[in-house]
């Protein structure tokens, strides 16, 4: 069940709060949506473009960004929740509302690790490839 209560010796305090309920998760986001981007536009430029150190570069920078950005917006998310609900209830619980661990962004960056590894690797295999071709 959600309130709206309006308390207007809080509310910049709690614009601010909300604020960083969303706005960390978003910007990890926004970032990886970016380089994943640039991957692609690599990709399209052919297989040299592709399996090189800078799509390799930019899938680390995803893979840390999902994996870190996600817990500290997790954590943030947590501290700003915690704090709104203790400005706005008398004796609040606590754990305030309902907690869900950024699993999924944090296997997704785990997955971009992998995948930069397997990028990183990617000249040799060509190499070896149109060298037996």
């Amino acid at each position: 069940m959600d309130a709206t209560l309006y308390d207007p010796a809080h509310a910049p305090l709690l614009a601010v709060l909300h604020l960083l309920t969303w706005l960390p998760g978003m910007l990890a986001i926004l970032l990886s949506l970016f380089w994943l981007v640039r991957i692609t536009g690599r990709g399209v430029a052919g297989d040299r473009a592709f399996f090189s150190a800078a799509t390799v570069r930019d899938l680390r920078r995803i893979g840390t960004v999902l994996t870190l950005g996600s817990l500290a917006a997790f954590a943030l998310d947590f501290a700003a929740t915690s704090v709104a609900a203790r400005l706005l209830t008398v004796d609040p619980p606590l754990v305030p509302g309902d907690i869900e661990p950024p699993v999924v962004a944090v296997l997704m960056g785990v997955g971009a690790f992998v995948a930069a590894e397997v990028i990183g690797r990617g000249p040799a295999m060509l190499d070896d490839l149109e060298g037996t071709v």
